[in-house]
Formats: C-alpha cells, sequence, structure tokens
C-alpha cells in the first residue's frame, strides 16, 4: 500500500432544520443519481478525476473540503470552478458563486474537510436531477453500510459500491498509516489490502435508503483499491457533527434578511431635508467634544438604534439628532452594545436610544447585505451646514477590510469632514435609502488611502441585536 504524507496529496483538482425542501428530496426514479454532480477546475486535464458533489437543493452543492484546493494548498477561487451535470435530458455547466466552509477547513490534517458550493444559476429539477435529503436526525451511526456512487472520469459516475462500514478503531489506524494522521469524525468502509493503491476519488456523497429515500450522511474523502478504476475501501467524513452548521448556512443564504425587509419600509417612508444647505447628521457629543464640532458621528439603522465606532462611545454624554440647525434633539439615556469578540472596544458599537428617534425619516440608512461580490463605488456625505462634502472612492471585498480614498482632499479638509464613526454608503438606483458598506473607526489626519471596518461582516450580530425581538423575522 501506498503510503501517503500529505493532504496535498489528495489534492489534484488542477492540471498544473432541513436544507433539502425545494423539491422531493431523496427520491430515485432513474439509472442515475439525481443528486450527484461533478465539481472540478476549468482548466482541469480531462484524464483526472473530477470531484464528485451532492445537490442539497437548487443553489447548493457539498463536497469535501480538499477539492477546491490546489496541490500546493491554495484555495480556488469560486470563478476557477464550475459544477457540471451529465444526464441524458441535462448536461448542464453551472458557474460558481461562492465557497462557504461551515467550520474553518486545515488543509494539513484533514479537520473539516467538508464544504458548500453556492451556484450562480439555481439547478433546473427533474425526473433525472433532483436533491438528496439531508436533515440533523439521520445519522450514519445508526447503519451498518453505505452506497456511494464513485466517479472514475471528468462526469460520469463509472460505479456505484455499498460497502460495510469498518470499525471504528480500525479506521483510524489505516488512516494514520496513510497519512500518518487521522481526522476528526472518520469513516471507513470496505476492505483493504496490503497491495491496494490510493485513488483520487473524493467529495461523492455516503448515502442510506430509509423508507424508499435517500439520505446523506456522509462525505467520501479518498478511496484505495487494486487498480485506478476499481475501489474496494474509502474514508469520509461524518456529517451528522456539522449538520446544524449547514443548515444554519444554507438558510443564511436562502432567506431572505431582515435588513432588506426593513430597508423596504425605510424607502417608502424617508424624507429629504426641505432646507437643502444642510444635511442631517448625528453627533456622539462626548465630554471632550465641542457642541457645535462632533469629534464623532452615527448613523440611524432603525428606529432606536445608532451604528458608531466604538471609540465614539468613550465618555459618551449624549447623542444629538440634527435634523437642521433649529431642531436637535438630544438623547441622554442609551444603552451601548460592542460585539463579543472586539475585547478592546475598536470596531462598531451599537447605541440603543431610550425611544423613537425624532425625524427618523430624515435620518434612516439601510445596511449592505450582499456578503459574496467585491463592490467599487463613490461615496459621498456632509455633516450639517459645513460647506465642505466628504467624497472618496470605495473598494468593497467580502470579509476584507473596506479601502477609501478621499478626493480633493487636504490635511486640514481630512480632520474636518471625516470623522470616526463616518459610514460610507452607496444607493442603490431604486432605493432612496443610502446602505451602509464601511465604517470609519478612526480619526483621519491626512489623505492617503485608508481602510474601514467592513460593517458586512458585522450584519449577523447587528440583525440579531437590532431586531432580536421583531414579530417581522
Amino acid at each position: 500500500m501506498v503510503r501517503i504524507i500529505s493532504i496535498v496529496a489528495l489534492i489534484f483538482l488542477s492540471s498544473a432544520t432541513k436544507v433539502s425542501s425545494q423539491a422531493a428530496c431523496g427520491q430515485r426514479n432513474t439509472p442515475f443519481w439525481p443528486w450527484h454532480v461533478a465539481i472540478r477546475h476549468f482548466n482541469q486535464d480531462p484524464d483526472v478525476p473530477a470531484c464528485g458533489g451532492t445537490i442539497l437543493n437548487d443553489l447548493f452543492i457539498i463536497t469535501a473540503g480538499h477539492c477546491v484546493y490546489d496541490l500546493s494548498g491554495n484555495e480556488f477561487a469560486p470563478s476557477e470552478l464550475i459544477v457540471t451535470i451529465d444526464r441524458p435530458s441535462d448536461k448542464s455547466t453551472i458557474h460558481v458563486k461562492t465557497i462557504v466552509f461551515p467550520y474553518a477547513f486545515d488543509v494539513n490534517t484533514f479537520e473539516n474537510d467538508v464544504v458548500l458550493i453556492k451556484l450562480k444559476q439555481p439547478i433546473k429539477f427533474s425526473d433525472e436531477v433532483k436533491p438528496i435529503c439531508f436533515t440533523e436526525e439521520i445519522d450514519i451511526i445508526d447503519a451498518n453500510s453505505v452506497t456511494i456512487a464513485i466517479i472514475t472520469k471528468q462526469s460520469i459516475v463509472d460505479n456505484t459500491v455499498k460497502w460495510r462500514i469498518t470499525n471504528y478503531s480500525l479506521c483510524h489506524g489505516t488512516n494514520h498509516y496513510i497519512f500518518n494522521k487521522s481526522y476528526n469524525h472518520s469513516v471507513c468502509m470496505g476492505h483493504v489490502r496490503a497491495t491496494d493503491k490510493f485513488q483520487l476519488h473524493r467529495g461523492s456523497a455516503l448515502m442510506v435508503q430509509q423508507n424508499h429515500t435517500w439520505h446523506l450522511v456522509g462525505v467520501l474523502l479518498y478511496t484505495i483499491g487494486p487498480n485506478e478504476n476499481t475501489a474496494t475501501y474509502g474514508g469520509g467524513l461524518v456529517l451528522a457533527p456539522y449538520a446544524k452548521a449547514i443548515t444554519k448556512i444554507v438558510n443564511k443564504h436562502l432567506t431572505p434578511r431582515i435588513s432588506n425587509k426593513k430597508c423596504e419600509y425605510y424607502n417608502r417612508i424617508a424624507k429629504e431635508n426641505a432646507k437643502g444647505y444642510f444635511s442631517p447628521y448625528i453627533s456622539m457629543k462626548r465630554k471632550s467634544d465641542e457642541f457645535v464640532m462632533p469629534g464623532c458621528v452615527g448613523t440611524l439603522i432603525s428606529e432606536t438604534f445608532v451604528l458608531t465606532a466604538a471609540i465614539c462611545t468613550q465618555n459618551l454624554e449624549r447623542v444629538i439628532l440634527w435634523k437642521d440647525i433649529l431642531n436637535t434633539t438630544h438623547y441622554n439615556e442609551f444603552h451601548v452594545y460592542f460585539h463579543p469578540n472586539d475585547v478592546y472596544r475598536q470596531g462598531v458599537a451599537l447605541v440603543e436610544l431610550d425611544r423613537t428617534a425624532t425625524y427618523m425619516e430624515y435620518f434612516i440608512h439601510c445596511l449592505w447585505t450582499n456578503d459574496e461580490d467585491p463592490l467599487t463605488f463613490r461615496t459621498q456625505s456632509k455633516h450639517g451646514a459645513l460647506f465642505l462634502k466628504f467624497e472618496a472612492n470605495v473598494q468593497y471585498r467580502p470579509e476584507e477590510a473596506v479601502i477609501y480614498r478621499m478626493e480633493d482632499c487636504s490635511p486640514f479638509t481630512a480632520f474636518l469632514i471625516c470623522k470616526p464613526g463616518d459610514s460610507l454608503t452607496i444607493k442603490k438606483d431604486n432605493e432612496k435609502v443610502s446602505r451602509i458598506v464601511g465604517l470609519i473607526t478612526e480619526q483621519v489626519e491626512d489623505c492617503s488611502p485608508k481602510t474601514a471596518l467592513n460593517a458586512v461582516s458585522y450584519l449577523d450580530w447587528i440583525e440579531e441585536t437590532v431586531w432580536k425581538n421583531d414579530v417581522t423575522k
């Protein structure tokens, strides 16, 4: 048997709640496995077996985590991967929108070797193409054997096997013999001999059938057999420990965000200030700040919540809503929330006012909710009657800091027009209300390109804090 030192030797994609609720899941009425797909790098050698994948619903595929890595241990960009369906009535190629790991995957140890792939276009279901069933209730631990559809060519299932699950200790021993290590939640199936060879078949579903319905219980990570096209033994990952995380991810992507629901309402009530020379703004008055010239600002994102920088809440005395020079509302009672991971109070903060914001229709903003696609835009804002405007070009990338560069800038104007707590916003063509993409958390003192906090990465926490008791969710 060939001894493999690292998981990287497995990886050869490079040539150099229920989640299955959109169709009758788990029903097989044709000779084909209707939920089986192939995943490959767009430039992959046709002679290299593709990774198998399994349809969870019309937008999500599940496969082995190492299927989205190259030989050097580098993760592929979503744009480099394609998903293929190969049926007599459907030979589709679908591009990948995003890649989501339920838990952090370690490419060197096999740990958490499972990934969700979200597609750019939904799959069209038919008798030959439909999802498998996947729930938290069905566990591989209750089965004696599993069925696996193994890909041995680019996108064709050549071999379906039913293997008996081996002893847990034997499984870990085999993993150690092959890889010099094992991994948590492992499962092994079939029979292995000393002369067998390691194979590149991976990503396919480990399936069990209950009451004429097929259920997903694991993911295939590797196979072993006497020759390249004959597999007699396999190792995989049990999915039961990941079921809640997988369901949460899928539901998050398929369920409309409450931020968007609220934004529909805010767009209906939003108004522009009749006094065009004055731009309504919110000042966060700290003990050391002047009354007229704020050191910090905030942005109203609901009837009672203001989004600002955490440093703006240090020694915060009051929150002042400036509709215009003659109409201000002071809030001396409030509650401040910090993100649980922001130990040093350098990130984002939410300030809950003790009553509904006066003239909220002039102040309200929405949240940007697209956490998958990059964005480049120009933003501008103004505080009160100040004759200078804050204008900047902004670059947003998912899960990265937001980069912005101010225009028509000097060190003096930068200090005046850009404050901690300022939002970097964009307005959609069909909306009146601007959406927050980034948040400035430090005082700006020069005109060089700067980084702002990625507000989108805090979206789950913001929604849970602001609308946790909202019945419209």
